[in-house]
């Protein structure tokens, strides 16, 4: 699962990767970034370089025709991606790279309470990045359907796939993670065949995580600033 990741700013995105178009730029960086938000995504093209617009998070099919918006969407489960009816159509012909500086899971732990001395289990967020600190592409599906709130023209889902390495420690699920020739080919609208597709995922997907407890300040979407990326002592409410 992916609940909450940072959002970088637009010359990180220029830095890391080659930018051909730009569309739509309504995003704002966010150390915080929650569902509903409006985030940066990355598009193939048949120009160099991909096109960088932004979309709401939160999948909403361009054939969803009822009034209330469908549920648990934000993550798409790589196992059932390529055939759910949910996700299907935007697995082969709606892929996407989803920018990001990293995310947040929350693992349960031990925690004693210095006044009373009492053994609590509470839920001690994480921050899961890359080792360097730069920037991941996580594998996303869109939909070309327009979100008022936000002004996006896009809404967007993040691809997740069993935890392996040091991110499995803290939680189950983690973005599926991809880079270099393995993004292009993702994000590549002219790639149709899903086996192909699905391998692709399986086979290239980076795990070579890093994570460290953060503050619980983030539980709330309302706080937003880099104290919530800086490492907290474990056993720390």
């Amino acid at each position: 699962m992916c609940g909450r990741f940072v959002s970088p700013e637009e010359a990180a995105i220029e830095r890391a990767v080659e930018v051909g178009r730009k569309r739509g730029l309504l995003w704002k960086p966010s150390f915080n970034t929650a569902p509903t938000m409006a985030v940066p995504v990355l598009l193939g093209d048949s120009e160099p370089g991909y096109t960088l617009d932004t979309a709401r998070w939160g999948f909403i099919p361009h054939w969803w025709k009822k009034d209330e918006e469908p549920r648990s969407t934000i993550n798409a489960r790589v196992e059932s991606a390529a055939d759910k009816p949910m996700w299907r159509d935007a697995f082969a012909k709606r892929r996407c790279l989803i920018p990001a500086l990293g995310w947040y899971e929350w693992a349960q732990r031990e925690h004693i309470d210095t006044e009373t001395g009492e053994v609590q289990t509470i839920k001690q967020p994480h921050f899961l990045h890359a080792p360097d600190k730069g920037l991941l592409l996580f594998a996303g599906l869109y939909s070309e359907c327009a979100d008022a709130r936000t002004g996006a023209s896009l809404t967007v889902a993040i691809i997740t796939g069993a935890a392996k390495g040091p991110a499995a420690e803290v939680h189950d699920r983690m973005p599926v993670i991809l880079k270099g020739d393995a993004a292009i080919r993702w994000a590549d609208p002219e790639q149709h065949d899903k086996a192909a597709l699905s391998k692709l995922l399986e086979r290239n997907r980076l795990d070579a995580i890093a994570a460290h407890p953060v503050s619980r300040r983030v539980n709330s979407p309302s706080n937003d600033d880099t104290g919530l990326v800086e490492a907290f002592g474990a056993n720390s409410p």
